[in-house]
Order: structure tokens, then C-alpha cells, then sequence
């Protein structure tokens, strides 16, 4: 059997083995004699599959087919119908047949292209198919009479050989086993040959790439074969003919061959990254106005060049300060998440990018959220708006993931430093636009319905109607977070890192929205709604014939309303601060928590890290903190677990407007004055 033959019988019994049912369409009718010789070796025992060849009569094909219409999906079984073609089967007797299975289709010079290459030459195979189709007799003919039948030295070893190892003794020269069985023009001229062939490495390639040197050499002859195979994927990557005469003959280069360069560059990504890099570099100086033709756009999702990386980098730049928001943000996104080598060494490239991601992200949220409370009529739809599942707390999430990366990465070090740090104070300024429209329109709405919402989104109800009930199982076993200046937005990223059944609901913090306020009113210290205040300052509110004033006053409050009736438990709550949870062996906490109904979790880390000015650089590590608390207790046996906090922040910069306070009783967060119109 030939090479032809052995092939196509190859691509026959695997298309047979995965779908069962095959019909082959065979329009011109080139494959019957090799058919009716399958047939015979499934007669003889040599074929697995029965064979039904299709030779005029469909009444004869259809009895044929009998004796499988019981099992004709699952059984492995070849139609051949010569003549015929998708279209045409449909209007024969054979359709319902043919629904059941799955079609095989294949041209002759595409079988031809498969199998010559790594053969003969792309000249000889491509002047062969130019003469017509023939038969696949004759092309079997034509294939076994260009064939070496004797090959002695370098080209029997390069007979024995595939193109990745040969590609591996090259890189690895001259220290290679195979590198060193070169040694003279005639063996030159026997491995171009075979690069030629497995290829389609042409001559006017490598005296391009050579550049006019008259004496071609192991190390040239490398160079220009690894340059080819990088032309290749960059030409068949690219959205545009490429421009240089010398590279726009590759876009005709057969689909086999195309394969194969692009299958042997990404072995030389993998295997010989360092290498791969150099050979580009040195394919790179040799391409310098193709590489700077044309747009950015048009440059593939592969960067087969490091110079391709940076005109999108640049292009992508200039899409920030234009405020394409999207097309900025599709870039970083293909660069960062498709493995590059010029990314996986170059880490301050990755940075830009990641810069380039995040300020794009922040400004197409805000800029796909504008007036989010436009047309809002109330305080509960207000909530929503802002934190429903697309709401505008994705806004506030962008800014702080920028805010983080630009804190880690935005410094003069970086080589785009000046567009990087243009494009962040535009993003910067439009989101505090979109933060004033907010704030003001909740002003307003608030001055128009009322600063009290309904009592089932107000923060001093939250113990009674949440925590408290969790308690009086007779089993239970609660943790109860109280994070200081844990955002919604971070709260919504914290649900997604943590596993389980996790409910995420938001309330209105009470006003004025400080920790003293906040912190307190998690405590049962509400009495028919109301909240009775200790002073002027806020700093704390009456529990009955004692104030909540600090921590552990908290957990007495608890206690008292939740423990007193729990016998043989622990009539306090365990109150432990999130430091103490994570630094903790599981044996030591589980003790810990032994015996407590009501473990209460006070973690004032993010509120004193923004405190501290030094927020952005901690935030993403204090949410990481809690996920690892949270499982830290499960491990310990606690079941159902709480996550409040007192009230959010706003991450400042430069872009903000200083504010002129009234000459009233102020402190940094609130103000007490009956001036009307202040909006804060």
C-alpha cells in the first residue's frame, strides 16, 4: 500500500472509530477502486468495518444496508457513494440513512498536500496538482517515483527524522549529536532540502534573510529556517497582507505546510524559550517596516514579535486618552490571558498592561453606569441600583482594583510611564465625575424621601433580625464578623472567593456613617426602632442601664439578649479579633471555640490601613484574611457564619475638590448644622 493509500485509510478508520456511521462523499468518484479494496480486506479479516459501496443501484445499496438499520448509529460502518455531494444525497432514497450518520469528504490535492509534505518539494507537489487531478492511482504513481529509495548519509538520517528533532539539534548547536553529523556544503544543501519539503522554506526566503552573505553556514542556514517559521505564524496571524514583496508569498503556502511551521514555532516557544527569543529578535531587525506598516489593529492575538506587542501597547494607550474604553480593555485583556513570551520575561510589560486593563475597566464602568440613580423613586431602589448584580458597586470595585495596581506598578521606572500616568489621571477624574453624580443624586433623594429607610435595610436592626435568631438553636454554633470599613464592593468580591451557600444582602448604614456609630449599632442596642445616643459626639448608645461604648461592651450586650437561656454554653460571647483567628493552630481555636454558641470576630484592618493612607496596597490581602478566617473557623466547627460591617470609604486622590466647611460644629465625616442645602 502507499503513502496515499496508508493515509487515507488512516483518516478512515479514525473518523470511524469516533462517530460509527461514516458517509463518504466522493463527487468525482476517485476512490472506488480503493474502496472496493477495502471492502475485500473486510471480507478477507484485514479491515474492521464493513464497507457499502454505492455503485448505481440504490435499491441494491439500501438491501446492503439492512442487516445494520437495527444499530446504525453506534456501529462502525462505511457508506461510499461516489457521484454525490451533501446536496444531492438529500434528494436520493438514502437520506434517512444518511441523517443517522456523519459525512467524509476529501479533495485529492488536499490528500496529495498532506502527504507529500516532508516527501518532496512544495515546487513538485504544487506543479503536479496544477496538471489536473488525475486519479489517485496516478497520484500514487507520481508520489512513489520522486521517492529516495536508497538514501545514503545525511538524508538517510534526515529520512528517519521528525522536523521537531531536527529543530531541537539545530537550537542546540553546536553541542548537538545531529548538529555535528554536518559537515560540508553537501549536507547544507541535503537538510535545506528537507526543511524545504516539511516546510516550504523557500530559497528566495533565505537569501533575503541572508541579506547578500555569499556562504551559507549551519548557523545562517538555521537563522534564516527559524525565521521562516516565524514569518509564517505572523503572516497567517496577520488581519492584512503583510506589505514586504518578500513575505507575501508565505499567505499561499498549503495548509499542511502552514501547520507545520506554525506547530514547530510553538515546540520552540515551549521547549527553548531563550532561543526563541533571540531568533526572534534577530527575524525582528530584518522586518522593521513591516512591522511599523499598517495599524494596530490589524496585528494578530499572537505576538510572534516583541514589536507587535508594543504598537498594541502604544495603540492601546492611545485608546485610554481617547476614551475608547472597550477597544483598550479587548487588548489588554487578549495580551494578558494568551501566554506571551515577551510578557512571561519582560515584567514590567506585563505591568503596563495590567495598568492598561484595570484603567480601562474602571472607565468603561463608569462610563456604562452613568446616573445610576436617574430614575430611581425611593431609598429601596436606590439599594439596588447600587448593588444588584450589574450595579454600580462593579464601579467602585474598578477604581479600587486600579487604585491597587497603580499603587504597585505606576512608576517612572516603566518605559510608557508618561502615557501610563496621563491615562490614569483621565480615569481618575472621570470617575470622581461619576462619584459626585452619585453622591449628589443621593443627597438629593435622601433630602426628598427621608434619611430612614424602612426598617428590614436599617443597620440597628440587623443583630435582632438576622444574628439573633441563628443563636437559639439549642446546636448552634455562629461567627459574627464585624469588619470596620468593609465596602459592599468587597464584601460582593469576598462572597465570590468563599465556597458554600453564600447570601449576600445589603442595608443603609446610620447616619453620621462612623465607626463609633456604626460599630455600636451592631450590637442589640436598638429599643422599638429607636437608638439612643450617648452624646453629641456619637460615641456610643444606651443598652439598657449601661452604654456600648468598645468591644466588649458589645459582646455583653449579646449575651445579654441572646445567651441567657442557652444552659451549659458560655453566657458571653468569644470575642476574638481577626489577628487572633488567623494566627491560631486548628487545635488551639478549636478548643477556643468549644462551648460558644456566639464567636464574635472584631477586625478593624482595612478601616486602619486606609487610616494609614496605605489601603490599596493591603485591601486585596485583608479580603484574602478574611476568606482564611471564615474557613478557619469551619474547620473549628462553627456552621453559620454573619459578615456585616459599619460603614464604607471613599479612596481619595488628587482629583478631588477640596471642601469648605460651614463654620458649625464639625468633625471629619459629618456635620451638625440646620443650614439647609449643605451636600456632602
Amino acid at each position: 500500500m502507499s503513502f496515499l493509500s496508508q493515509e487515507l485509510e488512516k483518516q478512515i478508520i479514525a473518523r470511524l472509530r469516533e462517530k460509527g456511521l461514516v458517509f463518504w462523499l466522493d463527487r468525482e468518484g476517485l476512490y472506488s477502486r480503493f474502496v472496493d479494496d477495502l471492502q475485500q480486506s473486510h471480507e478477507e479479516g484485514r479491515f474492521f468495518a464493513p464497507v457499502v459501496a454505492f455503485r448505481g443501484s440504490f435499491l441494491e445499496t439500501m438491501l446492503a444496508l439492512e442487516p445494520y438499520e437495527s444499530g446504525l448509529d453506534p456501529t462502525p460502518l462505511l457508506v461510499h457513494l461516489p457521484g454525490h455531494t451533501d446536496v444531492t444525497v438529500r434528494r436520493t432514497p438514502l437520506l434517512e440513512a444518511y441523517k443517522c450518520g456523519t459525512r467524509f469528504e476529501r479533495a485529492l490535492e488536499t490528500l496529495v498536500r498532506e502527504v507529500a509534505a516532508g516527501r518532496v518539494s512544495p515546487e513538485q507537489t504544487e506543479r503536479y496538482i496544477g496538471q489536473g487531478k488525475g486519479s489517485l492511482e496516478e497520484a500514487e504513481e507520481w508520489l512513489a517515483g520522486l521517492m529516495d529509495r536508497n538514501p545514503v548519509g545525511l538524508v538517510a538520517i534526515l529520512q528517519s527524522m521528525e522536523p521537531q528533532w531536527v529543530l531541537d539539534g539545530l537550537v542546540e548547536a553546536p553541542n548537538s549529536e545531529f548538529s555535528r553529523r554536518i559537515t560540508g556544503a553537501e549536507d547544507l544543501e541535503a537538510l535545506r532540502q528537507y526543511l524545504a519539503r516539511h516546510t516550504g522554506f523557500s530559497p528566495e526566503f533565505l537569501a533575503f534573510f541572508l541579506e547578500g552573505e555569499s556562504s551559507l553556514t549551519l548557523r545562517s542556514l538555521t537563522e534564516g529556517w527559524v525565521g521562516w517559521l516565524l514569518c509564517v505564524e505572523y503572516v497567517h496571524d496577520l488581519g492584512r497582507p503583510p506589505s514586504l514583496p518578500e513575505l507575501q508569498p508565505l499567505r499561499g503556502l498549503s495548509a499542511p505546510l502552514r501547520k507545520a511551521c506554525i506547530d514547530l514555532v510553538g515546540h520552540l516557544r515551549k521547549r527553548h524559550v531563550d532561543a526563541y527569543r533571540v531568533y526572534a529578535m534577530q527575524t525582528e531587525g530584518r522586518l522593521e517596516a513591516e512591522l511599523n506598516a499598517g495599524t494596530a489593529e490589524e496585528l494578530g492575538k499572537i505576538d510572534t514579535f516583541s514589536r507587535e506587542d508594543t504598537r498594541l501597547l502604544e495603540a492601546a494607550l492611545a485608546s485610554l486618552e481617547e476614551e475608547h474604553w472597550a477597544q483598550a480593555l479587548g487588548w489588554a485583556a487578549s495580551r494578558l490571558e494568551s501566554p506571551s513570551v515577551w510578557l512571561e520575561k519582560d515584567l514590567s510589560r506585563r505591568q503596563e498592561w495590567s495598568l492598561v486593563r484595570d484603567a480601562a475597566t474602571l472607565g468603561l464602568r463608569a462610563a456604562g453606569n452613568r446616573q445610576p440613580l436617574q430614575s430611581v423613586r425611593n431609598l429601596e431602589e436606590a439599594l439596588l441600583s447600587y448593588t444588584g448584580v450589574e450595579g454600580a458597586h462593579l464601579v467602585d470595585r474598578a477604581h479600587r482594583h486600579f487604585e491597587q495596581e497603580r499603587l504597585q506598578h505606576l512608576s517612572p521606572q516603566i518605559p510608557h510611564y508618561p502615557g501610563l500616568e496621563r491615562a490614569a489621571t483621565l480615569v481618575r477624574r472621570r470617575y470622581r465625575e461619576w462619584l459626585d453624580d452619585l453622591t449628589g443624586a443621593f443627597s438629593d433623594l435622601c433630602a426628598q424621601e427621608g434619611f430612614l429607610p424602612p426598617a428590614a435595610l436599617q443597620q440597628r436592626h440587623l443583630y435582632e433580625q438576622v444574628v439573633h435568631p441563628l443563636t437559639q438553636s439549642a446546636e448552634a454554633r455562629v461567627a459574627y464578623f464585624m469588619v470596620d470599613a468593609l465596602r459592599f464592593e468587597m464584601a460582593s468580591e469576598l462572597a465570590e472567593r468563599l465556597e458554600g451557600q453564600v447570601h449576600l444582602k445589603a442595608r443603609f448604614s446610620e447616619l453620621p456613617s462612623i465607626t463609633s456609630v456604626g460599630m455600636n449599632v451592631l450590637a442589640p442596642v436598638c429599643r422599638d426602632g429607636s437608638l439612643t445616643p450617648d452624646d453629641r459626639s456619637f460615641s456610643g448608645f444606651r443598652a439598657g442601664q449601661y452604654s456600648v461604648k468598645n468591644p466588649q461592651q458589645r459582646v455583653r450586650a449579646m449575651g445579654d439578649r441572646s445567651l441567657e437561656r442557652h444552659a451549659g454554653s458560655r453566657r458571653t460571647p468569644l470575642l476574638l479579633s481577626l489577628a487572633e483567628v488567623g494566627n491560631l493552630t486548628a487545635e488551639k481555636l478549636a478548643k477556643q471555640v468549644k462551648g460558644a454558641t456566639l464567636v464574635v470576630v472584631h477586625s478593624r484592618e482595612i478601616d486602619s490601613s486606609g487610616e494609614a493612607d496605605v489601603g490599596p496596597a493591603t485591601f486585596d490581602r485583608l479580603i484574602g484574611q478574611l476568606r482564611s478566617a471564615v474557613h478557619h473557623l469551619r474547620n473549628a466547627g462553627v456552621e453559620e457564619f454573619v459578615l456585616t460591617a459599619d460603614h464604607g470609604f471613599l479612596l481619595l486622590d488628587d482629583s478631588r475638590e477640596p471642601f469648605v466647611y460651614h463654620s458649625e460644629a464639625i468633625d471629619r465625616r459629618f456635620i451638625l448644622t440646620d443650614t439647609p442645602g449643605i451636600r456632602s
